[in-house]
């Protein structure tokens, strides 16, 4: 469309048939500028996603973490009511009930480590995965804004490019000096004209003084008798 307007038109009034177009309607032809603007979108946008997903393997985490935490615990004190029952039974004389409970309370304290280490690599797993969210996420806040940045920085540019396409389509400089040549072409004729005019005059005076000095000559030279 934009070159069937140049063709038309011719250029210089074709660009500024499509500057000014683009302007009343706020339309704008994609810039290189633009499209790094429209890139850096489309990262930040990746970027969203990834943190999003980030946040929730690490819910998932924290999770894990705390149903470990709270096996561990409800073994621990499974652990210490064994062992507490244990003792109960041989103070009542049950010794054989006491034995069978405190070999259960033993065989359990033996897994316990484990699981106090699982809870424990459980803890720094959710700890690293939290820090690193947290460092993605303040990555993308600061994206975000440079993105803003960007995007304030590509208006004003645009608006500048805008004010030159129009400066350059109205070619006010060019405008003037062909005004002033005009004028110059005119005042120059006016001189000439006026030159000619007063020539006419002058050739007009000299030739009807011309003519009455004869007159005035022939005239004496009759009455003199010459």
């Amino acid at each position: 469309m934009k070159k069937f307007i140049y063709y038309l038109f011719g250029e210089r009034a074709g660009r500024l048939i499509v500057v000014s177009w683009n302007w009343l309607w706020g339309v704008s032809e994609p810039s290189e500028q633009e499209q790094a603007v429209s890139e850096a979108q489309k990262s930040l946008q990746e970027m969203q996603a990834s943190v999003e997903k980030l946040t929730q393997a690490v819910a998932v985490q924290v999770q894990n973490y705390q149903e470990a935490e709270a096996h561990y615990s409800k073994k621990v004190k499974e652990y210490q009511d064994l062992e507490t029952k244990a003792k109960a039974l041989k103070a009542s004389g049950n010794k054989e009930s006491a034995r069978l409970t405190m070999i259960q309370a033993v065989q359990l304290e033996k897994v316990l480590p484990q699981l106090k280490e699982n809870v424990e690599n459980a803890e720094k797993y959710v700890t690293a995965a939290k820090q690193q969210l947290m460092r993605q996420k303040e990555k993308l806040e600061t994206y975000k804004s440079e993105l803003a940045n960007m995007q304030a920085v590509q208006e004003v540019n645009a608006a500048l490019e805008q004010m030159a396409a129009v400066n350059n389509s109205y070619n006010i400089d060019a405008a003037k000096s062909q005004f002033e040549a005009a004028k110059e072409t005119v005042e120059n004729h006016q001189i000439e004209a006026q030159a000619k005019f007063e020539l006419s005059q002058n050739a007009g005076e000299n030739f009807d003084q011309k003519m009455e000095d004869m007159s005035l000559e022939e005239e004496v030279s009759r009455r003199l008798g010459d």
